[in-house]
């Protein structure tokens, strides 16, 4: 008598855990295959030839009136020095994390 309880029981859990497994299951798979697209996504512009300058202009000493005219200049040097048909400035706000190498 004992174990019929046990076996009710725990018939209704296993079909939870294998209803929520292939819930899980499905959800990598959605989730490999949007990464993926996004990887392959086309961005409009070359990604190989690609050169990312950090500026710290906080660092630099330089006043925040001037800190426009050090971007421009920032940006002129790196498309004089590289060759580069063009340059585009970005600001990215700073984070906890240390800039890539």
């Amino acid at each position: 008598m004992a174990g019929e309880g046990r076996r009710t029981l725990g018939s209704p859990l296993v079909v939870a855990q294998v209803a929520l497994s292939l819930v899980l299951v499905v959800a990598a798979g959605l989730f490999v295959r949007t990464f993926t697209t996004l990887v392959n996504r086309d961005l409009g512009f070359n990604r190989e030839p690609l050169l990312v300058v950090s500026v710290d202009a906080g660092t630099t000493g330089t006043e925040a009136s001037d800190r426009a005219a050090l971007f421009l200049r920032v940006a002129e040097a790196v498309t004089s020095a590289h060759c580069s048909t063009d340059s585009s400035p970005a600001i990215r706000r700073p984070s906890s994390a240390p800039p890539p190498c």
